[in-house]
């Protein structure tokens, strides 16, 4: 259930303008905010809008059927076209009371955090400056504990705090530090909420960071953006901020960068298109110093297969040596290099020694993770974009206005398979290149839990989710996989760790710390922490499927099977049957094999 809710605020401009919220009860996260000088019917829907496109992909027919809607009796929701808006999206409405505030709780909660956190200690001139709301909007919180920020910008979620929003915009900044590991100057055209610059200031051997972003909001909204201890990038003394266009100061600056990176809004928000054509791309190859390299986000579950191909050839037009990696499942990465010589001796490995913990907690634990991140380079690239002519300025509408089909996400879903990705790595000139040869074999090994990670991604209820999770703990050394695997991060652990460091029992918490025992292989503790947690699910996951996993791995497979087999189906949820049938045949055949004296459980 989803509740939503409005509020006012003054600007000194404009004057009093409606702020409207949507909330998830579950999670306490904001999954909409809009402002708005009329506050009626119509503005009413975009908080609802947005959380529907951004939790279920698309605004469509029966898009978020069975979510159910609370709100109160206000004129704008009891309206025929708020009313008819929703059953059109499948959303069952749910009035609350009338004159009983408290029945909308959730979203009066979090109409109070705005209040307290932004809008009685801050002011502003215009709605359209109400971008600061959205630096708000989709946080999970409590009352002084941030945990997590989206940022809204002209109705489009600009990027996030989430585990896969830090990895994806982090790699525009870690992929060329790797190949280019004596940069020294970088240069960021649009800010969001700060993850990249973050990674660009964890970079010591860059003397000079230049940030570019039209909003002076947005770039003033950083300090309030949750950075898990890290620094205010801005505070950076490296760090030079610049309010004005991003083209304006390509075509206007002077002087070269060894870096180039971008995260822009999605190309078909107001005026962001012209982030992403030909003409762009040229005034960034035109600021490169020889050797430098550029990045760029290409977010195709935004875009439709054409779109995505017209963006592509835009900028494979400009870089001839450009290749296209995986950031986080359909949040895309484009690079492309100035004449970039391969790094010489322990060069590439550097940023795992200057930023090993940032990097972890992206989940790039090694060199040969960040190769496995590779869809294609400029030929294969150039066999896919046949025929389909580049994103210019003239012609902006070669991008459609409309959300791209869900067979659109089958085609992506199939460039991205990580074995074909492994073999284009293989067979690709660009990665011979620049690639050392050694890590070039080591990284091939990787794509299987790249695989991993993209299928967790798409579906983290799916029945080989439980085998995929008992592979990786016993065949890899990786750490924030697994996390990832039991709907955890590193971020959710450190928090559950500093929070019982201080005394809170919880058993969400205790679900936490028994995932970092498991990330960590201390079977024993996780299956302590997992027995701490209960019965009751946590997210997806089953603490008593969890639990029983950990004792198997630990090699207690009798006392793992029992407890497996006297979980209740009833009191599992559906998705979850699979992982208790596979989890008994698999600690039924190791208990079988302990009496037998057979060698103790093996992945």
């Amino acid at each position: 259930m989803w509740g939503t809710d409005a509020t006012s605020a003054w600007t000194t401009r404009e004057g009093l303008v409606t702020i409207f919220v949507a909330v998830d009860h579950c999670t306490a996260e904001g999954v909409g905010i809009h402002a708005a000088k009329i506050g009626n019917r119509f503005e009413a829907l975009e908080p609802i809008r947005q959380g529907v496109r951004a939790r279920f992909g698309v605004c469509g027919p029966e898009a978020a059927r069975e979510l159910k809607l609370r709100h109160d009796h206000g004129s704008q929701y009891i309206s025929d076209a708020f009313q008819d808006e929703l059953a059109f999206l499948g959303i069952e409405s749910s009035p609350a009371f009338v004159r009983a505030p408290e029945g909308n709780g959730c979203a009066e909660r979090l109409i109070r955090t705005l209040m307290e956190q932004l809008l009685w200690i801050r002011s502003f001139e215009t709605v359209e400056l109400r971008l600061a709301l959205h630096a708000l909007a989709r946080r999970r919180h409590r009352p002084g504990k941030q945990i997590a920020t989206d940022l809204y910008r002209e109705r489009w979620p600009c990027r996030w705090i989430s585990f896969y929003g830090r990895r994806s915009l982090k790699l525009f900044a870690w992929w060329p530090l790797a190949l280019r590991p004596d940069a020294r100057r970088a240069l960021l055209v649009s800010y969001g909420i700060g993850n990249t610059a973050e990674a660009l200031a964890r970079a010591p051997g860059l003397a000079r960071i230049d940030v570019v972003d039209i909003s002076r909001i947005v770039l003033g909204l950083s300090p309030l953006i949750a950075r898990a201890g890290a620094p205010d990038p801005l505070l950076d003394p490296r760090v030079r901020v610049r309010v004005e266009d991003g083209r304006f100061h390509l075509l206007a600056g002077t002087g070269t960068y060894d870096l180039i990176t971008a995260e822009p809004p999605p190309p078909r928000g107001a005026g962001v298109v012209s982030l992403y054509t030909l003409e762009y791309f040229r005034l960034v190859r035109g600021r490169l110093a020889p050797g430098g390299v550029a990045t760029h986000w290409l977010p195709v579950n935004q875009l439709s297969v054409s779109d995505s191909w017209a963006i592509v050839r835009a900028f494979c037009s400009v870089f001839e040596d450009c290749s296209l990696w995986s950031g986080a499942g359909y949040d895309w990465m484009l690079a492309g290099t100035n004449g970039i010589r391969p790094p010489y001796g322990e060069g590439f490995a550097r940023p795992w020694r200057d930023a090993s913990p940032d990097l972890r907690d992206i989940g790039v634990e090694t060199p040969e993770d960040l190769g496995a991140l590779f869809i294609a380079d400029a030929a294969t690239l150039d066999d896919w974009t046949a025929g389909v002519p580049p994103l210019v300025d003239d012609r902006p509408g070669r991008l459609r206005p409309w959300a791209p089909p869900d067979s659109d996400r089958a085609v992506y879903r199939e460039l991205r398979e990580a074995s074909s990705c492994a073999e284009r790595f293989r067979a690709s000139a660009f990665v011979r290149r620049l690639w050392p040869p050694e890590l070039r074999e080591r990284t091939l090994a990787s794509f299987e839990w790249r695989g991993v990670f993209d299928r967790d991604y798409d579906d983290v209820t799916r029945p080989e989710a439980i085998a995929e999770l008992w592979a990786t703990l016993g065949r890899s050394s990786l750490r924030t996989l697994p996390l990832l695997l039991v709907d955890s991060e590193p971020r959710l652990t450190a928090i559950a760790r500093a929070r019982h460091a201080e005394g809170e029992r919880h058993p969400v918490l205790a679900f936490h710390l028994g995932a970092a025992a498991l990330a960590d292989r201390d079977y024993a503790s996780a299956a302590r922490f997992f027995e701490e947690a209960g019965s009751a699910s946590v997210g997806y996951q089953s603490p008593v499927l969890l639990r029983s996993l950990a004792l198997g791995l630990a090699g207690r497979a009798g006392e793992a099977l029992a407890l497996a087999e006297s979980s209740s189906p009833a009191g599992l949820p559906p998705h979850a049957l699979p992982w208790r049938a596979w989890l008994i045949e698999r600690l039924r055949s190791a208990a079988d094999g302990a009496r037998l004296g057979r060698p103790a459980i093996r992945p």
